[in-house]
């Protein structure tokens, strides 16, 4: 019978793939049926293949960095029931599982993965990404089912009491994961305010796109290099928080300080979220302050320009374990063009405070590069720091670090600066 799994965190959230081969191959690395998002580090090139024969199917783990988990459990090969969730390594990508009859599929279309090998059993249009991005909202897996229950309503009465079951079902299933008794998969209960929170700032955050030359020892021009990061607007004045060492990367960098004697900014070009790059504006640096790696540029102010709904500079407020997100850009244009966005869609990270001291905040989250500059929003709606860097766990010779540790600016520094700008020092 066909499989059908559906991406339920990260870059690919929403997304669905449909499988009807009796062993399907799940990993990062592009040979595989299932591939991961390259971002997604937390899964391994090959991590796992799930085998099916005579009606059941079982996941394997492949000898995987960071293991497989059905709920609190990690498994090394284990009965999959349709329904169940996996997850790829603690905090890593987890997918829904299901076993469709061709019955389902008639009623239930789903997309393929267009680098997948495997076949179409009909035809499947896109199932719209169920990320926040820009200030646009796309549906849960539940609100799926119920869209899905309201379309057969008008084509066969027969069917509706069967999808109104399994939409209730599904609710059920999803409340016991994610908010019963048990603990959710990835540590943290949904919190409804969370989306009409991120809505408020999410057109505020920037991608960051600035190109630079580097110099000799007389000012001559030795090379040139580009660097990506998140900003956010922090007001309508046209004021952008964001790092120091993505506007000023050769002070930063040891390679690029050791090729050269300094550099010089040619351009900074700002483009806010869900905007194209053709909607870039044009930025300069008015201010930073390498010591907290800050850094705020100006834009023209324009009627309409966005920005965050406030900030919260209190850390007493503020303690280890509290729910937070950050919005960013991992990967910057590479992830974009990769996934085939022609527009600065964000990314976005739900997470928990692990550390809060007077001069930074630690996020147990995975910080990918681009992501710096990103603002940490409390359940609130407010900015209480900026990410700034992110410490990696040393790994295998040629393998790319499994775990990091986020690092954020307090917000506090940030609004320092801005009030140095607007008070001309």
């Amino acid at each position: 019978m066909p499989v059908l799994v559906t991406v339920l965190t990260g870059p690919q959230a929403g997304r669905r793939r449909l499988f009807d081969q009796p062993e399907i191959r799940l990993g990062r690395a592009s040979d595989n049926d299932f591939v991961f998002d390259p971002s997604e580090l937390r899964a391994s090139a090959h991590h796992a293949v799930i085998e099916g024969a005579e009606g059941q199917y079982f996941i394997k783990d492949l000898d995987s960095t960071n293991g497989i988990y059905i709920g609190e459990k990690q498994i090394s090969r284990g009965l999959l029931t349709s329904g169940g969730v996996l997850e790829f390594g603690r905090m890593g990508p987890r997918l829904l599982f299901e076993v469709k009859s061709q019955e389902d599929l008639l009623l239930s279309p789903a997309d393929t993965d267009p680098g997948s090998r495997a076949k179409r059993s009909a035809p499947l249009p896109p199932e719209p990404r169920s990320q926040l991005t820009g200030d646009r909202s796309v549906p849960s897996v539940v609100e799926t089912v119920i869209r899905h229950a309201s379309n057969e309503f008008r084509r066969s009465p027969l069917w509706i009491s069967v999808i109104v079951i399994a939409a209730v079902l599904s609710l059920g299933y999803l409340a016991f994961l994610r908010g019963g008794s048990g603990p959710h998969p990835d540590g943290l209960r949904p919190n409804p305010e969370f989306s009409d929170m991120v809505a408020r700032n999410q057109r505020a955050v920037a991608l960051i796109q600035v190109q630079f030359d580097l110099l000799d020892e007389r000012g001559r021009l030795m090379s040139e290099g580009s660097s990506e990061g998140t900003g956010f607007a922090a007001d309508q004045q046209g004021h952008i928080v964001t790092n120091a060492h993505i506007v000023r990367p050769w002070a930063f960098d040891d390679a690029l300080g050791k090729s050269s004697s300094g550099g010089q900014v040619r351009s900074i070009k700002v483009i806010f979220a869900d905007r194209s790059a053709e909607d870039a504006l044009e930025a300069r640096v008015v201010i930073e302050d390498v010591e907290h790696d800050l850094a705020i540029l100006t834009i023209p102010p324009r009627p309409g320009l966005p920005a965050v709904e406030g900030f919260n500079a209190d850390l007493s407020g503020l303690r280890q374990g509290d729910e937070v997100v950050f919005l960013g850009f991992p990967l910057g244009t590479d992830l974009l063009n990769s996934t085939h966005q022609d527009r600065a869609t964000t990314t976005l990270v739900r997470t928990t405070v692990s550390k809060v001291t007077p001069t930074l905040l630690q996020i147990d989250a995975p910080v990918y590069k681009g992501f710096s500059g990103s603002p940490i929003i409390d359940r609130g709606g407010r900015v209480v720091g900026v990410l700034t860097a992110r410490i990696a766990e040393a790994g295998e010779e040629g393998e790319t670090p499994s775990r990091t540790i986020g690092v954020a600016t307090p917000i506090g520094y940030a609004l320092e600066l801005l009030s140095r700008v607007r008070a001309g020092r």
